[in-house]
């Protein structure tokens, strides 16, 4: 009975299934929604601004705010251009968000709220969002794993990924922001190209198009995932040969994929044009990229926000890079190419912290491509001899109970929004309460760069 089970797949799927209960069990237990403004806050209010100004408003040059000092106060994020005001984000998590603020807006006239976009029911929207999308992820990339890995290092895998590191933080607590909503993307795009590398179908080229259209709309830098679908299967320098060739005999449907991802960014195309007179917008301003001084080492290990510090368990993924010859041989070389300038791009970001976040939030989007190099190791674990599993069960336990409890200190404050220094980290360390003279342990001046460096002038 138990090979039938896992013959099966049957316990990958119960543990998708028991991590969607956790996820649901975090956001209900916090009630993020019950002060208002606490979701539809930072980043969201760029994201989200597009829908309210469209579905309520009909307004997307932004000037309906002007009216109304407490819808401008929660809107921040706007460039302008032209005398227009520009979101100064993309609108791919408007995409995702949409059905569910749709829902929301019906809510809200139900239960007597204001339908003005920004009342109850449209948070507690958009909060579901995030973890819709991020356990849809989840099932997804299980598809992916199970191609190459059995039930059970599936499973473990999914698990670890999901409440043992800062994912758990960005499909609960905080899954309005553009994270859930990149995981599910990416985790889409190679379950897609899978599939089209072992069928081709113009379905599958539609779908890819679409999907890598939609993960640069959410953020540009991820359009780095094109190297995983050029190099998917390719193992050596031939390889990449009869990778061209392939490509060239299937011009059609790189053609469909071309077309469909010009669909997916064609509305933020035309809505740049509109308002701020260019085809391409950098809406960012001056904030710029150090490309000569990145924050890798700051970006994994500082505890301001290092990767590997609120997320220890992703060690995992970068242990399991050295199983992936034997165990991943046709994605080596496709997930080490987007690694690694992935990396250096992330943090050399003017703000390699990104603000205020749990660990480095940025890397969440990528953990369904590291979900791969994590399973090549703990299928080697599995198997090892029974006490060896035990002892890696023993092992990660703890720090999945440390992950869930940050995330939880994080949400109540004792673990700050920015600036902890080591000091501040282990007095709070496994603590409930918020420490006496902890204020005086912060410092947001690690690592701190200017967003706005000054031109080098000529002497």
């Amino acid at each position: 009975m138990l090979k039938s089970f896992f013959k099966k797949n049957l316990l990958s799927l119960i543990t998708v299934i028991v991590i969607g209960m956790a996820w649901v069990y975090a956001v209900k237990d916090f009630k993020q929604w019950i002060v208002q403004g606490k979701i539809i806050s930072s980043d969201v209010t760029s994201y989200y601004g597009y829908l309210p100004a469209y579905f309520i408003y009909d307004d997307l040059s932004m000037r309906f705010y002007d009216d109304n000092d407490y819808i401008l106060y929660r809107t921040g994020f706007l460039r302008y251009d032209n005398g227009n005001r520009v979101q100064k984000m993309t609108m791919g998590v408007a995409y995702f968000y949409t059905p569910f603020f749709l829902v929301g807006h019906v809510m809200a006239g139900y239960l007597g709220y204001p339908q003005d976009g920004f009342s109850t029911p449209y948070e507690v929207a958009l909060n579901f969002s995030g973890l819709f999308y991020a356990l849809l992820g989840l099932l997804l990339l299980r598809q992916v794993l199970l191609k190459r890995f059995n039930d059970l290092t599936t499973a473990v895998t999914l698990l670890i990924l999901a409440l043992g590191t800062n994912l758990f933080e960005y499909a609960t607590y905080d899954a309005a922001m553009s994270h859930a909503f990149s995981f599910f993307a990416i985790a889409a795009f190679l379950f897609f190209i899978d599939k089209w590398h072992h069928k081709k179908s113009y379905l599958l080229a539609a779908a890819i198009g679409l999907s890598g259209g939609v993960i640069m709309l959410i953020r540009p830098n991820n359009v780095l995932v094109v190297f995983l679908f050029l190099l998917w299967g390719v193992t050596n320098f031939k390889g990449i040969w009869s990778r061209v060739k392939e490509l060239f005999g299937n011009y059609l449907h790189i053609l469909v994929m071309i077309l469909f991802g010009i669909i997916a960014v064609l509305p933020q195309l035309l809505y740049w044009k509109e308002y701020s007179g260019d085809w391409i917008f950098y809406s960012y301003n001056k904030e710029t990229f150090y490309w000569l001084e990145p924050e890798i080492i700051r970006g994994f290990f500082s505890y301001r926000k290092g990767w590997l510090v609120y997320s220890p368990l992703m060690a995992l993924s970068l242990i399991g890079f050295f199983f992936m010859r034997k165990r991943l041989s046709e994605m080596q070389v496709g997930i080490i190419t987007f690694f690694i300038p992935a990396i250096y791009i992330t943090f050399s970001w003017w703000c390699w912290w990104y603000g205020g976040s749990f660990g480095a939030r940025t890397l969440v989007d990528y953990y369904p491509i590291l979900a791969l190099p994590m399973a090549a190791f703990i299928s080697v674990i599995m198997e090892k001899k029974i006490w060896l599993r035990i002892a890696f069960v023993i092992l990660t336990i703890p720090f999945i109970y440390l992950t869930i409890f940050q995330s939880w200190q994080y949400r109540s404050s004792i673990l700050r929004w920015d600036g902890t220094t080591k000091e501040a980290y282990w007095t709070i360390f496994l603590n409930k309460k918020y420490p006496e003279n902890y204020d005086e342990l912060w410092d947001e001046s690690v690592g701190y760069r200017d967003p706005y460096p000054q031109e080098p002038t000529a002497e």
